[in-house]
């Protein structure tokens, strides 16, 4: 499996999403998500619902950037509002509004905001440099800190990502993924390598510029860009 990006989701204000699933007659799970609730990626999301829902599955197809559910039943249906606001939730997860009774397993209207699946894995991924920030810092309350104190700066690595696209397609929905986080969420977005282990990143460069560079002169050929990103 090639390496993805992920956006992060910031919840705003609280909401209860009710999940129901149809086996003979309904049974019906509300979620709740509160105001600030933060997800470092979609996959961290999903994995709340799946650990929230007995039964549930929830994968992101990495052809289309879908979300892909399914339930224990034969239908299902999600209510994304069943108190408060969940549109935000709704929203990044790829769907216009509530999911009406369908059949199970059940693929998202649309992909889901802030992702970017390359067909092929990344030609480099590996760290550069690892820094210790600080020796001490001063905190907010005035008081000071050393770097052996229970909350200390433990510093952090910097890693060069090469990402390879095979089609202008594939160019464009990686300036889109940057687009989506910046203009929504921001930083630090989360990339997973082939390892399946999510890295919680920052681009080092400000601003960020995306530069492609043609492998071969020959048609079909591949691009590179290269990412200088902070581990965090």
């Amino acid at each position: 499996m090639a390496g993805y990006l992920q956006g992060r989701f910031v919840k705003s204000g609280v909401c209860s999403a009710t999940f129901s699933s149809y086996a003979g007659s309904w049974t019906n799970t509300a979620v709740a998500f509160s105001d600030g609730a933060s997800f470092a990626s979609t996959d961290e999301i999903l994995s709340t619902l799946a650990a929230a829902l007995s039964g549930w599955s929830f994968a992101v197809d990495k052809e289309s950037g879908k979300i892909v559910a399914s339930s224990p039943g034969t239908q299902l249906k999600i209510a994304f509002s069943t108190s408060g606001d969940g549109d935000d939730l709704r929203d990044f997860l790829g769907e216009a509004g509530d999911v009406s009774p369908t059949a199970t397993p059940y693929t998202f209207t649309s992909a889901h905001e802030a992702g970017f699946y390359p067909e092929r894995t990344a030609t480099q991924f590996r760290r550069t440099s690892t820094a210790q920030l600080r020796a001490a810092r001063l905190l907010g309350d005035k008081t000071g800190e050393t770097q052996f104190g229970p909350e200390s700066d433990t510093g952090q690595t910097q890693i060069e990502l090469e990402i390879l696209t095979s089609t202008t397609a594939e160019n464009a929905a990686l300036e889109t993924f940057f687009d989506e986080v910046y203009a929504a969420q921001g930083e630090p977005f989360s990339y997973t390598h082939t390892d399946e282990l999510a890295h919680s990143v920052i681009c080092a460069d400000s601003p960020n510029v995306l530069e492609w560079r043609r492998l071969s002169p020959k048609l079909n050929s591949y691009w590179q860009v290269s990412l200088s990103l902070w581990s965090i």
